[in-house]
């Protein structure tokens, strides 16, 4: 008897930054499969704010030379103890959210 976990398939929204992957886990009993269960796993993604899905950009770094390097520019992102449907969560957010007061914090 085996059993085996298997990514059947991976996707993302793009209006908020969670990562889902779907697993089958798979039993092989005398050679012939049988699914015993799907999971389904929502991983928030890094990097991005958890309010406006603020993410990574990226560009080029130019020199006075005019040469070009790839550059990446991150937000900057703060772990807040907040009130997320009446209940105390922590997120991480960017700090124009907690300057705009779009946190209430816990």
């Amino acid at each position: 008897m085996v059993i085996q976990r298997v990514l059947v398939s991976m996707y993302c929204f793009e209006s908020y930054p969670v990562v889902c992957r779907l697993y089958s886990e798979r039993i092989f009993v005398r050679g012939q499969q049988r699914i015993v269960e799907n999971i389904l796993e929502v991983v928030p993604m890094s990097k991005v704010c958890d309010i406006c899905g603020k993410r990574p950009q990226v560009g080029n770094n130019v020199s006075h030379a005019n040469n070009r390097t790839k550059k990446t520019w991150y937000p900057n992102l703060q772990k807040v103890n907040a009130v997320v449907n009446g209940q105390k969560k922590k997120i991480t957010v960017c700090t124009r959210c907690i300057r705009s007061g779009a946190v209430k914090k816990a």
